[in-house]
């Protein structure tokens, strides 16, 4: 399994996960990341992107938007 780390980018702010999450593929390591950007996206106004980086830093996954949620 690989290790990919996550960056949420939202009001301004870029926040990156230092830790990570191990999972079989990419596709689930995107999968999660939607789920992240959806559950930020419910708690803030204005547009969140979750990034899927590999365990080395590098940008795998660009720019996963939120759905957007009416109030």
């Amino acid at each position: 399994m690989a290790r990919y780390l996550f960056q949420a980018d939202y009001r301004g702010v870029t926040a990156t996960d230092d830790i990570g999450e191990e999972f079989s593929t990419l596709q689930e390591a995107e999968a999660h990341a939607e789920i992240v950007a959806n559950e930020i996206g419910r708690n803030t106004s204005g547009a969140v992107t979750v990034s899927v980086l590999n365990e080395d830093g590098i940008l795998v996954t660009s720019g996963i938007a939120a759905k957007k949620y009416q109030a």
